[in-house]
């Protein structure tokens, strides 16, 4: 009863307000001293339903029709203290509270409200979009801004009342910068450090009152830190975060979560149809579906491999690599798929560049390119892959490929050993030789000696200290996050061929965050929290980090060094 008389009371104000509004004013002072309590009224009315505020803006035929989520999403925005928002791709979220921090715009004077994105160009980019669509359904509310100013290096939004939106990057070039209110988008992308150093303290000073006295206003949400985003894997910052405003909202401390998956948003036709997500779900990974769509936190929340804000951390790469300088030592490692029924199993290629230190240990290792290679290909047709990959990186000063030589990897290996003709370039690749097995190659004046057959069998606990010192220590680099449109990427070639580095990079840390450790007799070893998530692409990858870090020529023996530290000379005796 009680929800239902609320609804009531609020349809009458709106009502009343329709019909106070409904005609051009002149905010003259007399008219303004002789309706000021309505217009106070109109004010409080609209920081509590942001909706039906903009309905009153909305053109008599046509505009913006909102949805029951969007009102729900934008009455939360404007009400709490802490909002985090998760809701899959196509759902509205940027534009609902882009509308919202419009509404505060118009009824706090004054107000400086900062919209952050992982990068700056990428804030830019939404800013510009969504305020774009935001005056095309609301025309009214051009009458309202002073400046509305964007380019490639900044956009400014500034009305009337001299209230401002701008941009800022989740990084810490927006350390020292000072705004009243934060909106965090992609939010499950962003470092604790970053956030408690740089952007936390950017809403540390209050909004003041316009007027004589300039005070600040109890009642004002000043410092209002807001978030939205996709979901992204257990055990990170922003699950714990979630997780704390999740019980705070319980505790009625002034937070509150809210989420859906993408059949919310697809019911009102605000995204792709169901038959395209679907087709999405058949041909991306599990993982990338759970968190871009099902919006569900994923990976292993005890026992991980690694822990995810260090593998992370590591993802600090801004640019692949296609080819290999004449000083570079590049370590290329291939994992061969094992079943042939899951069509998203496949044969991984990684591209590692290794740079060391004064005693020939790496002190870091890129990943610069990662490919993911059908099962249903021959052996011959995946030789031919791996050499041209080879080919493509020739210009390295070392290069030296590790292949799983165990069980069917040992096909690969042996189709390795010949020589493989290129039908599309019309050149034969010659035969590889190993430098670790007795294996004869089919020329071996000619063979190159830059195969190692790897035998997992008695090494894995190695294969994986070395992989987790790598993540821990920082000297693994990985391409940084992209955001990227999964069903632009099924639809468009082009689009998928820029940011195919990327995504299987995506993919990599989706396979590392599902393993969990098995302690074993013979040692360690992992296994798949969800059976359908592969990995593939993290065994070629340990592969890689394996040989270089032991196996590489020219590596020191450090107990060498050691000893060095505890060598003393024998005391000579005085007569």
């Amino acid at each position: 009863m009680g929800r239902r008389s609320n609804a009531v009371n609020a349809a009458r104000l709106k009502n009343k307000m329709e019909t106070q509004f409904s005609k051009p004013i002149s905010a003259t002072e007399a008219y303004v001293e002789k309706n000021k309590d309505n217009i106070r009224n109109l004010r409080s009315w609209a920081l509590w339903y942001p909706d039906l505020f903009l309905d009153l803006l909305r053109p008599s035929s046509g505009g913006l029709r909102l949805h029951m989520d969007q009102r729900v999403s934008m009455r939360c925005d404007s009400r709490f203290f802490g909002y985090y928002g998760c809701f899959p791709r196509g759902s509205s979220k940027s534009l609902n509270q882009i509308l919202v921090c419009i509404v505060l715009c118009i009824v706090y004077p004054g107000i400086e409200i900062a919209v952050s994105a992982q990068t700056k160009e990428n804030a830019i980019a939404l800013l510009t979009d969504k305020v774009n669509e935001a005056l095309k359904w609301y025309p009214a509310l051009q009458d309202e801004v002073r400046v509305w100013k964007s380019n490639k290096l900044e956009v400014q939004l500034i009305f009337k009342n001299n209230a401002r939106m701008t941009v800022l990057a989740n990084s810490q070039s927006s350390k020292g910068m000072r705004r009243t209110r934060l909106r965090i988008e992609e939010a499950a992308l962003l470092k604790s450090d970053v956030y408690e150093d740089a952007l936390r303290p950017i809403v540390a000073v209050p909004r003041l009152t316009i007027g004589e006295y300039a005070v600040v206003n109890p009642e004002e949400l000043s410092g209002q830190i807001n978030f939205y985003t996709t979901t992204g894997f257990r055990g990170s910052d922003e699950f714990n975060r979630v997780t704390q405003m999740y019980d705070d909202m319980l505790e009625l401390k002034g937070d509150i979560v809210l989420g859906a998956d993408w059949m919310l948003p697809c019911w009102y036709g605000r995204t792709a149809s169901k038959a395209e997500i679907l087709k999405i779900k058949a041909s991306s990974s599990p993982m990338a579906f759970a968190m871009n769509y099902m919006e569900e936190w994923v990976g292993v929340a005890t026992g991980a491999l690694v822990s995810i804000n260090n593998l992370l951390k590591c993802r600090n790469m801004l640019h692949p690599c296609f080819s290999a300088q004449p000083e570079d030592e590049i370590v290329i490692g291939v994992d061969v798929a094992r079943s042939e029924a899951d069509a998203n199993n496949r044969s991984a290629i990684v591209v590692t560049r290794i740079k060391r230190n004064q005693y020939g240990r790496p002190s870091s290792i890129d990943l610069i390119n990662i490919l993911g290679v059908s099962n249903a290909l021959s052996f011959e047709d995946q030789a031919l892959m791996v050499k041209r990959i080879k080919e493509q990186y020739s210009n390295a000063e070392k290069l030296n490929v590790v292949v799983d030589a165990n069980g069917v990897g040992a096909g690969l290996v042996d189709a390795l050993l010949q020589p493989t003709y290129d039908p599309e370039k019309d050149i034969e690749y010659p035969s590889w030789n190993t430098m670790n097995t007795d294996s004869e190659p089919y020329n071996p004046t000619e063979a190159e000696e830059i195969l190692y057959a790897l035998k997992a069998q008695g090494i894995q606990s190695k294969i994986l200290s070395d992989f987790v010192g790598a993540v821990d220590s920082g000297v693994l680099r990985l391409l940084e996050q992209k955001q990227y449109d999964l069903i632009a990427a099924e639809q468009d070639d082009e689009y998928r061929g820029r940011f195919r580095p990327f995504i299987e990079t995506n993919l990599l840390v989706d396979e590392i965050a599902n393993l969990k450790v098995e302690p074993g007799v013979r040692g360690i070893g992992i296994r798949q929290a969800v059976s359908r998530v592969n990995k593939d692409r993290f065994s070629a990858l340990s592969y890689a980090i394996y040989y270089a870090m032991d196996k590489a020529e020219g590596l020191s023996d450090m107990s060498e060094e050691f000893d060095k530290l505890f060598a003393f000379r024998a005391p000579k005796l005085r007569l």
